[in-house]
């Protein structure tokens, strides 16, 4: 089986890392692909994989499929079937010309979750959808155990961390005041935030202005320790940062799979986090401390106003506070035994998704997705 891939995988971004896994786990399954970059954000500092640079120089000739791994209106490749690899982080599309691009273009979708997929539906979009998990690289977490040379960090007792961007979908604020309000007077822990963005500088100063707002109405004396890093980094160093702290914490409001969520399991940390989208694919009791949520209308995703792709009428989810700090307080509280056995379950579910498993799933979805054309 030939593939042809046309994606974003050279780009730097949780969407790039994915279309990267995505191509390694196709050639673990013995799938010829032929790969083409469409760049969509700032280039990658990693290096590339030498089998991504291989699939580079084959030819996209009598391929038998051509995935699409990119924004619907992207879609202008001609060659059937046509696959569109999709991720969406809200109850539905409608109206939002993404409806029309997959009805019009493709001739399948393969979603990274049953939410994604339920709302492929709830949009109106009639094309058959699969649901198969962004895979990983297991030997990357077994092999890179290397920390962040910092120590003002080691001297916390927990180390709380998150990796995020400026945005109202992260959540971000409800991360801070959670851990303001749940440990003000506490000088043994540490919230350490990566936050990405264009400019540095900017996101920087973006976040401390947050911090300082919230700041100016909590009216705290004392306020636990803080660190922001707005630098740009490689998959080793965001690994390091993995390794470095204990705790992960998401407040997002919408996923479609969450890489930094699943890296962080992966490497054995606790996870705090809401389980829906993505995050309901791999996270369970078991292996991360629930937060609850419930589904809010959307607002404040100004960045997409010109295609209209978020609006009022779709639904999210809004993590509660309350149990965010219950659930941060829990895993302060956590003994080392608690901690450890979590930590065993959060590596073993890891090797679910890894390479060769995922890709696997894949070619029996291609030949699947084939046979019916």
């Amino acid at each position: 089986m030939k593939i042809a891939f046309i994606g974003n995988y050279r780009d730097c971004s949780g969407y790039s890392y994915a279309a990267r896994r995505i191509l390694l786990s196709l050639d673990a399954a013995g799938i010829n692909v032929a790969a083409r970059h469409l760049q969509m954000a700032a280039p990658s500092n990693d290096e590339m994989d030498d089998i991504i640079v291989k699939m580079e120089d084959r030819s996209l000739t009598n391929v038998d499929a051509t995935i699409i791994h990119s924004l619907p209106e992207q879609l202008n490749e001609t060659k059937s079937p046509l696959i569109s690899m999709f991720y969406w982080e809200t109850n539905h599309f409608r109206g939002s010309m993404w409806d029309g691009y997959l009805n019009n273009h493709v001739d399948a979708i393969i979603a990274s979750s049953k939410d994604d997929a339920l709302a492929i539906k709830e949009s109106h979009v009639d094309k058959p959808t699969y649901v198969l998990p962004v895979p990983c690289d297991i030997n990357f977490y077994v092999n890179n155990r290397q920390v962040m040379d910092n120590d003002d960090i080691r001297n916390f007792r927990k180390k709380f961390y998150t990796i995020a961007e400026i945005s109202p979908r992260k959540g971000l604020a409800d991360t801070i005041l959670a851990y303001f309000t749940t440990f003000q007077d506490m000088s043994d822990v540490l919230l350490f935030l990566h936050i990405t963005g264009k400019n540095e500088r900017v996101t920087r100063r973006a976040v401390i202005d947050l911090i300082n707002k919230m700041k100016e109405t909590l009216r705290f004396k004392n306020y636990p320790a803080l660190m922001i890093n707005p630098s740009s980094v490689n998959e080793e160093e965001i690994a390091a940062m993995h390794n470095t702290f204990d705790t992960y914490v998401c407040s997002s409001r919408g996923e479609s799979w969450n890489l930094p969520v699943f890296d962080a399991m992966a490497f054995g940390n606790v996870i705090i986090s809401p389980n829906f989208g993505g995050m309901s694919e791999y996270l369970s009791p078991e292996t991360a401390l629930i937060v609850k949520s419930r589904k809010h209308p959307v607002i404040g995703m100004h960045e997409c106003a010109p295609e209209h792709l978020y609006r009022g009428d779709q639904l999210w989810n809004q993590i509660d506070i309350m149990s965010l700090r219950e659930c941060m307080l829990r895993a302060y509280n956590m003994d080392s035994t608690e901690t450890e056995r979590m930590s065993i379950k959060c590596r073993e579910n890891s090797y679910k998704y890894a390479y060769d498993v995922v890709g696997e799933k894949y070619l029996k979805t291609i030949e699947e997705i084939l046979s019916k054309q």
